[in-house]
């Protein structure tokens, strides 16, 4: 009877107060099509019984589905976190747990966990919950009332236990509790598209249009009319792209800086460093960089691959100042087998400045071999100053 379908909100009802012969708490989910900014559950009388008029006291929370979990079990809550418990339990266990706002359920393994920090507090650590067949929902917020709440790129983080929430990656001009008392204030009448993020990033232009193919696109990094012109590659955006002709020596350097309104960043030479692609990674959320490198061979170009999940990317985005280990990152190539131990078992070098870490001895192998695209010096493994292409993507 309190079953309903909804556009957005999972409500979770945990009967409370029950009259003895019912015997036992039952949670029934129910959608809500209307939001309410409030934290506190509400609370209201139902019939139970249409024979015997009997009342139950109710309580409910609702909890909104997110793309987004936790990849490992580190962030989660002890006692809240369970396996062999339903969907159903798990969302009960997220009720009654006073600092839970995210829980998920696996339910190839009836996996159940909880957490009370949110996946955009620490993009690193999460991923899309569908890789893994996981359900994921965090629990109604202001952050999720108002999906503008943390205005130009900041990001709405909750806290249950003080019913509070704080903007944070807010950047420059901006400033403030909503990240919007300085710089210059949001039009009126602005593209809900620009607000949502719809347009954020590469990986937005493909899920909410289409653009699985490519090309020359403006995305909105900031949530507002402030914009960059990107090279898309289905979800990744290109950061470097470098081709080499006799007459080309130098190329564009992309500094932490030049991440303004207007920049373009698609034009064939332009190097982006690793401070570029830090302050880059405060506005979208990325975690997978691949490497690649093109070069001529005196008959045919011969295409090589480096890429690697979130910990090589926390790497050469300064994230992490600890070097890649060697099966962080796999290598594909279009010539067969490559020698590719490395020297000493990671990626990079202790020498290399943070900046360069994108563009100077990516990798260095045990046989000499390295991968080094400097433009005085560029080397793709054994091919010195041959190699014709070079371009680095993340998303």
């Amino acid at each position: 009877m309190f079953a309903s379908l909804s556009s957005s909100f999972l409500s979770l009802l945990l009967l409370l107060n029950v009259f003895s012969h019912f015997g036992r708490r039952c949670v029934v989910a129910q959608q809500q099509q209307h939001q309410q900014q409030s934290w506190e559950p509400m609370k209201y009388k139902i019939h139970a019984n249409h024979e015997t008029r009997q009342l139950l006291n109710v309580s409910y929370v609702r909890f909104k589905k997110t793309r987004y979990i936790f990849y490992s079990s580190s962030f989660s809550i002890t006692g809240c976190t369970e396996q062999d418990i339903s969907q159903e339990e798990c969302s009960n266990n997220c009720f009654e747990e006073p600092k839970c706002i995210v829980w998920g359920w696996r339910a190839s393994h009836s996996l159940c966990r909880c957490y009370s920090k949110h996946p955009r507090e620490i993009q690193d650590a999460f991923i899309p919950a569908e890789i893994f067949q996981w359900t994921s929902y965090e629990i109604q917020s202001p952050c999720t009332d108002n999906l503008n709440l943390c205005e130009h790129g900041s990001i709405c983080i909750p806290n249950r236990a003080n019913k509070t929430y704080k903007c944070i990656n807010c950047l420059p001009p901006y400033t403030g509790i909503f990240c919007n008392e300085t710089g210059a204030p949001t039009p009126p009448g602005i593209s809900k598209d620009l607000l949502y993020g719809r347009n954020q990033s590469c990986r937005a232009l493909n899920k909410n249009f289409n653009v699985s193919r490519g090309g020359i696109y403006w995305i909105h990094p900031w949530r507002d009319e402030r914009k960059i012109k990107v090279n898309c590659v289905g979800d990744a955006t290109r950061i470097i792209n470098m081709s080499f002709h006799v007459s080309q020596t130098s190329f564009r350097p992309i500094k932490d800086t030049d991440l303004e309104d207007g920049l373009n960043l698609y034009s064939r030479n332009y190097r982006a460093d690793s401070t570029f692609l830090n302050k880059l990674d405060k506005l979208i959320f990325l975690r997978n960089i691949a490497f690649y490198c093109r070069h001529w061979n005196g008959t045919h170009n011969v295409n090589y691959r480096l890429g690697g999940g979130s910990e090589a990317y926390n790497f050469f985005a300064l994230k992490s100042d600890q070097r890649p280990t060697s099966n962080s990152m796999t290598l594909t190539s279009d010539v067969g087998s490559t020698d590719f131990t490395l020297a000493d078992g990671k990626y990079s070098n202790p020498s290399v400045s943070d900046e360069k870490r994108l563009v100077r001895e990516i990798f260095v192998t045990g046989g000499g071999f390295k991968l080094d695209i400097m433009t005085e010096s560029r080397v793709c493994f054994y091919d010195v100053n041959s190699w014709i292409q070079y371009f680095v993507e993340v998303w």
